[in-house]
């Protein structure tokens, strides 16, 4: 093609374009004008017909044979080789050569790999999760937990009403829910029978909860309502949960249940509660509220609450929920000022037995109103308080406080005909001013904490036995005489106060006239000091830590008391002990008093009133 031709290869003309290719495959034929060699420089000439060959095809060099060469692997390796030499002769020079220690070192090893590449148990649930995560939880059951073992079974599931939305202050802003479900029981007609009436709310059972449940807080408070009949018992639970977490509602079991022949019951069951849901200083994300609604009028043969972790109350609004690690607000305290103001009812209802017990949380009976068991009534926490107001009138009645106090408030009274328990293993027993346990025989004991009962009153008519492992012992006593008591030898009243590091301390304020009395006081390291009632009659024992005096009676009004002309007792000096009579003066030997002393002590003070 010339200069001067026009360039018309890419002409859109078919016929010009058909006449272009006949023209360029006759001139390009062998032995045709312009063909043969000349043709095939023609024909290999720009544009080729097939991309030229890539570097590594050229080559005839893969891509990864090319990666490794541009890798330094020779230089690491040397480097490796060297560290693995320095670590052997290091490892050589302070390998121990006992065997024992070698064992000890391949545990230590073990024990570190254990640490590093094990998993974190507490941390499972809620890996990947940001703290104070709020997503719903997919629980690996499609429903809630059954009840267990010995509970009982459903009856029906609760219906719950159309739930309540607000943003709370005390979930720091959150959207607080509530919904309601309600039950209505039927008291059991027989009175001797052992059914009743139950509140089951993540119960423990044995020594901790079973089949690894949950422990849902809460709260449940026995109140009196006039609006109840006497044949019924009505069971309100509220549930308050956070909008976000609604799904731990939806895998919760609360439901009426029956047991035995007639008993019926509500029960609450949980699953444990995810670790990234226990946040720090906030209220849990789901809790229940129940008040037991009972008739004044009502006769109801036991009646039983049961929780893991929720804080009890009879006849008063109970104690709030309290924050993770955190404290309880202040407007709770005012609430439940108001309200046991407004609950006092002249009428109670009479149980054969009432049981309040709990795991972690608090029990308290209110001041304003009575109590009356024809049978027992228990008030225990295992981690917890409790506190006792008003009046308590009972065959037999067990205050227990595991881990925690047992106080009774200013004029409470515990009135029984038998025998009272008033026990913790970690904490303090206290009575305030004016409150008094009245009982056939009393247990007063603490593992680790005072007895604090010189302002309050133990009064029995058989026997008292105070105990405190790590503590002092304080206690205002009074003896009086059986409604059958028979003045003889053989009948008389026991006192023991006995501690294993502190004082003692008795006071016997009231005593009863010519009721016997044996009392013993004991300290392993302190002093002893017990002051008895004028009317006194019968032996005392105190054993103290040093030497120290025993004083009788130092009022010269009172003349020592001689039954039918005869003497009951001589007076013994112990060669430890000194014995006075009167101020500043030596016993006098002629006068032989009917009081019997056993001065074996090396600190004491006895002392009249």
């Amino acid at each position: 093609m010339s200069l001067d031709e026009p360039d018309r290869r890419f002409a859109i003309d078919e016929e010009y374009a058909q006449e272009e290719e006949a023209h360029e495959t006759s001139r390009l034929a062998p032995g045709a004008e312009g063909g043969g060699d000349e043709g095939e420089e023609d024909s290999n000439k720009y544009p080729p017909s097939a991309p030229p060959p890539s570097y590594r095809e050229a080559t005839g060099t893969s891509r990864f044979k090319s990666l490794l060469q541009s890798l330094p692997i020779d230089s690491f390796l040397e480097g490796l080789k060297s560290f693995s030499r320095r670590a052997w002769i290091i490892i050589c020079r302070f390998w121990p050569t006992s065997r024992f220690a070698q064992v000890g070192v391949f545990l230590v090893g073990l024990w570190i790999l254990v640490i590093v590449s094990g998993p974190a148990f507490d941390d499972v649930a809620g890996a990947g999760r940001p703290f104070g995560y709020e997503g719903n939880v997919k629980m690996l059951d499609s429903g809630g937990p059954e009840p267990i073992s010995g509970d009982g079974h459903i009856v029906d599931l609760a219906k719950w009403e159309a739930k309540r939305c607000q943003l709370s202050k005390e979930h720091r802003g959150h959207i607080v829910c509530l919904s309601t479900a309600r039950f209505e029981l039927d008291v059991p007609t027989d009175f001797h029978s052992s059914d009743g009436l139950f509140v089951l709310a993540d119960p423990y059972h044995r020594n901790g909860l079973s089949d690894g449940r949950g422990k849902v807080p809460g709260t449940v408070e026995v109140r009196l309502s006039d609006d109840v009949d006497a044949s019924k018992v009505r069971v309100e639970v509220e549930a308050e949960y956070e909008e976000t977490a609604e799904d731990l509602l939806d895998h919760a079991t609360v439901a009426k249940m029956g047991a035995g022949l007639t008993s019926q019951g509500v029960g609450i069951y949980t699953f444990p509660l995810l670790p990234f849901y226990r946040r720090r200083g906030m209220l849990p994300p789901l809790a229940f509220h129940i008040v037991v609604h009972v008739s004044p009028s009502a006769v109801i043969p036991t009646l039983r609450v049961k929780t893991g972790a929720m804080n009890l109350a009879a006849f008063t609004a109970p104690r709030p929920v309290e924050p993770y690690m955190g404290a309880s607000f202040g407007f709770w305290g005012r609430k439940r000022d108001a309200h046991v103001e407004r609950q006092g009812a002249k009428k109670v209802p009479t149980f054969g037995r009432f049981h309040l017990q709990t795991g972690d949380g608090h029990v308290d009976k209110a001041a304003s109103t009575d109590l009356e068991a024809v049978g027992n009534v228990r008030l225990t926490a295992s981690n917890g308080e409790v506190v006792v107001g008003g009046r308590i009138w009972a065959q037999e009645v067990h205050l227990e406080a595991r881990n925690g106090l047992v106080r009774l408030e200013e004029k409470a009274v515990v009135d029984c005909w038998h025998d009272i328990w008033i026990e913790t293993s970690n904490g303090k027993i206290e009575l305030l001013p004016g409150s008094r346990a009245l009982g056939t025989r009393m247990y007063v004991k603490t593992g680790n904490g005072p007895i604090l009962g010189r302002e309050g009153l133990l009064s029995t008519n058989k026997s008292i036995e105070a105990e405190a492992g790590n503590g002092l012992v304080e206690l205002g006593l009074e003896v009086r005489a059986g409604a059958r008591f028979e003045q003889s030898p053989e009948d008389q009243v026991f006192v023991s106060a006995k501690t294993g590091n502190g004082p003692v301390k008795l006071v016997y304020k009231e005593h009863q006239d010519k009721v016997a009395l044996q009392s013993r006081a004991y300290s392993a390291t302190a002093n002893v000091d017990v002051t008895m009632h004028p009317n006194f009659e019968g032996a005392w024992q105190l054993d103290g830590v040093k030497t120290s005096s025993v004083t009788p009676p130092n009022d010269p009004a009172r003349e020592f008391k001689r039954e039918s002309g005869k003497r009951r007792a001589l007076v013994k000096v112990h060669e430890k002990g000194t014995l006075y009579r009167r101020e500043g003066s030596k016993v006098d030997r002629k006068l032989e008093p009917l009081t019997h002393v056993d001065a074996n002590i090396n600190q004491g003070v006895l002392k009249f009133l």
